[in-house]
């Protein structure tokens, strides 16, 4: 399954089968909104908002935990759910949903891209 990030996301690398592959460029319209680069922790994400992950705030533990599950530096992921009042996070990993708790969610940082108008 491909993942297709929206348009003027930074192009990204990703590991497939052993072999990394660029991930295509996807160019902005004249007229569309300018993108906006943002890092933010992943349980701060908007539903249906794309990231990439960029670092964990956690030992070495974690890292190599959340990296078992596919979740590593340069991975586009997308928040799927949100539960309220500290539960947990639903995350899209390269066409694969994985659930995390929201204290580890608040490790995880992403590079969010948000559109802004030029008015």
């Amino acid at each position: 399954m491909r993942t297709t990030l929206p348009a003027g996301f930074p192009a990204i690398r990703a590991r497939t089968q052993g072999q990394h592959r660029a991930m295509p460029q996807m160019h902005q319209q004249p007229e569309a909104a300018a993108m906006k680069v943002l890092q933010k922790r992943l349980d701060q994400m908007l539903f249906g908002e794309w990231g990439v992950v960029v670092a964990f705030e956690g030992g070495l533990g974690m890292v190599r935990r959340l990296e078992a599950m596919g979740l590593r530096r340069g991975t586009p992921v997308r928040l799927l759910a949100s539960q309220p009042l500290g539960g947990p996070v639903v995350i899209d990993v390269a066409g694969t949903r994985i659930v995390l708790g929201r204290g580890i969610a608040k490790r995880v940082i992403v590079q969010t891209c948000s559109a802004t108008r030029n008015t």
